[in-house]
């Protein structure tokens, strides 16, 4: 009896070893697959007869290409997509 009661425990640890290790696999390999990058936004707004204003929109995405990423400004004016982060693009 007491065989059984400790090939039973080894088994229950074994199985626990392996559910956190594919817990912990599972969570590290999305992250890594995705193409993470930063956008700079540019947003030429208002009216060519009144004055213009650039506005500056940092945006980090996983969309393929900035010009996707900042297809969201496309109705405030006309928009000029950067790659990387607003500080580096002056």
């Amino acid at each position: 009896m007491e065989e059984k009661v400790a090939i039973l425990g080894v088994l229950v640890i074994a199985a626990l070893g392996l559910s956190a290790w594919l817990v912990v696999e599972s969570g590290v390999g999305g992250a890594a697959a995705q193409p993470y990058q930063a956008c700079c936004c540019n947003i030429l707004a208002g009216d060519p007869l009144e004055g213009r204003t650039l506005v500056r929109s940092q945006v980090q995405t996983f969309a393929d290409n900035c010009m996707a990423a900042c297809g969201r400004y496309a109705g405030q004016g006309k928009v000029f997509p950067q790659e990387g982060l607003c500080v580096v693009n002056p």
